[in-house]
């Protein structure tokens, strides 16, 4: 790790590790926790998940002493030193020494009770979780007072031992009434060991990337790594979060971004980010939106890359991973949530399925939808045509002859009809309800949305490939020195923090330079790589990117954006070895 990389930085990226619902972090602005350094449960998706506030630290740079998989060190300023670490996913560990440490609780929790044995038990209503807090070594004194109905406040404080100035912590969260009265606790090098070593075990099957973004590639992997939790409530698999700063859940084509990087070094676990949403597709073939350990969201979808990404995970698994009880059931779930698209998001008999809100095509507030909802958008098309080919090979590989040529046969319809109704004054058009056509755009607006039609790559003729790769690289337009804006940095709509208005998004970038790719313009793919890779290596794995300066934007820790580092760099690894 390089410890003095000021991308280690606690606003950015929590102290976390896998399979945990805990998070240590700074809190800025986060109302209504008051700006400090925080324990975390992160069961709330948007939420704080603010519960126990460390008072008198910043979690500046300037007290962290190490920031590492298996533990955090921090130095107060008079000279207090806390240790956190895991005892398994579920038990947080604090290590006390130099003085008192006082831990000031959150509106959210509404009850502290004594256990005995110096025992404490704290609820919290909005996270649906209690937490359990045994001491080991020294004592807490707590203060609660009763309302009547709940506590007013409580304030925690972990008082050390008198014979050797130390105190030790065991903070459990739990589902039960009662902590379990016959756990056994590690020793505290232990669990520095036991963190690290599971670390050291994911890391060292990420994928290989240049030497010179060896120290990012680190920290892509913590906090991949980091974000994974375990399979609770609603969730059947191991899940990797978005983040474990607020967008903490898992949305319906991240994930599938997620798998593709950990689909050649830990194939079982890249098979399980896969499915973890298809878990959930519901008998009509539709994937929720979004979901957490405690939430389904269902209002909107996201778009159906998930036959493109499957096909290059078979070409990076090992030999023999995809077999045929793997096989038979991605085709059932691809060619259930290929119908869904084909066969209800065509409400107005086109043939040509919709988006019915930026939402579902994953690009927001994209300027593409600005004068109409809902569209037929290209980029939609475009994963379909190649979801459909991907559906007929496994059809054909099952012995499906007759579904094979029913794919087979969509496909060939979708491309025929994209090509023939979209490419509108050499460009490829989103289009409206009832007839196709194109829709208006707004006055200026020019999304790069249409542009991921190119993951079709030579599929298209050339008079219709080479108009739409030189709109891409068009100086002035989309491409920066960080990769491609969402928005043309010339458009009036262009914003540089406008979400899907202007920054740079891990997934257009990956989209794009698999594009590129298939249309054999390698050295533009490779260019487009290397411009993105800078970006994480410079300014870490951001949701997106400021497009001009390169600034990290919105959430700081993102899964998909290390991952796509991971995918993009390798590409380039590959290359130079």
């Amino acid at each position: 790790m390089d410890k003095k990389s000021e991308l280690w930085d606690l606003a950015a990226i929590p102290f976390s590790r896998r399979g945990s619902y805990w998070a240590v972090s700074i809190l800025e602005g986060r109302k209504p926790a008051r700006d400090g350094l925080w324990l975390r449960c992160i069961r709330q998706l948007f939420g704080s998940g603010a519960l126990l506030r460390l008072e008198g630290f910043e979690g500046s740079s300037k007290e962290v002493l190490r920031f590492e998989p298996g533990v955090l060190e921090l130095l107060r300023a008079d000279g207090l030193q806390v240790g956190i670490s895991f005892d398994g996913p579920d038990c947080l560990r604090l290590r006390i020494r130099g003085g008192l440490l006082r831990l000031e609780a959150s509106d959210a929790v509404i009850l502290a009770m004594g256990l005995g044995n110096g025992k404490w038990r704290l609820a919290s209503q909005s996270m649906n979780t209690l937490f359990h807090l045994v001491p080991l070594r020294g004592k807490l004194v707590v203060e609660a007072p009763w309302t009547g109905k709940e506590t007013s406040s409580v304030s925690v404080v972990c008082q050390p031992d008198r014979l050797d100035g130390e105190m030790e912590l065991a903070l459990i969260e739990s589902a039960c009434r009662e902590p379990c009265s016959d756990r056994e606790f590690q020793r505290w090098e232990q669990c520095v060991e036991q963190g690290e070593r599971d670390f050291r075990g994911f890391a060292g099957k990420q994928l290989p990337v240049p030497d010179e973004w060896a120290n990012a590639a680190h920290l892509a992997a913590y906090v991949n790594w980091s974000c994974l939790v375990r399979p609770t409530g609603r969730l059947q698999r191991e899940a990797m979060y978005m983040s474990k700063n607020w967008m903490t859940a898992v949305w319906s084509w991240d994930h599938a971004v997620n798998a593709l990087a950990l689909a050649r070094g830990l194939p079982d676990m890249a098979w399980d980010q896969f499915m973890v949403m298809f878990d959930l597709q519901d008998e009509g073939g539709c994937l929720p939106d979004a979901v957490s350990d405690r939430d389904l969201y269902v209002c909107h979808v996201k778009p159906p890359i998930h036959g493109w990404i499957l096909e290059r995970m078979m070409q990076e698994a090992p030999e023999g991973f995809y077999d045929g009880k793997r096989l038979r059931e991605a085709y059932r779930v691809l060619a259930a949530q290929t119908g869904f698209w084909l066969e209800q998001r065509d409400p107005f008999g086109t043939g040509f399925p919709v988006y019915w809100h930026g939402n579902d095509s994953g690009w927001d507030n994209t300027t593409a939808m600005l004068t109409q909802s809902p569209i037929v958008g290209t980029d939609l098309l475009a994963y379909l045509i190649r979801q459909l080919e991907v559906l007929a090979g496994l059809a054909r590989d099952l012995g499906l002859s007759q579904e094979a040529e029913k794919w087979q046969g969509e496909r060939d319809r979708l491309l025929r009809g994209f090509q023939q109704t979209f490419w509108v004054d050499g460009r490829f058009a989103p289009a409206g309800t009832g007839v196709p056509g194109s829709v208006a755009p707004a006055a200026g607006a020019d999304s790069l949305l249409p542009y991921m039609s190119v993951l079709l790559g030579t599929r298209l003729p050339e008079e219709i490939l080479r108009p739409l790769v030189d709109g891409l690289m068009q100086p002035g337009r989309f491409l920066t020195d960080w990769g491609l804006a969402s928005e043309s940095v010339a458009s009036p709509h262009y914003e540089s923090d406008g979400y899907w208005r202007g920054p740079i998004w891990a997934p257009a970038m990956l989209i794009v330079v698999e594009g590129l790719d298939a249309a054999g313009r390698v050295d533009l793919a490779d260019d487009l790589a290397a411009h993105f890779c800078r970006a994480c290596a410079k300014h870490g794995f951001a949701e997106n990117y400021d497009a001009v300066s390169g600034r990290g934007l919105r959430d700081l820790g993102y899964t998909w954006t290390a991952s796509t580092f991971f995918v993009l760099a390798n590409r380039l690894c590959r290359k130079s070895g």
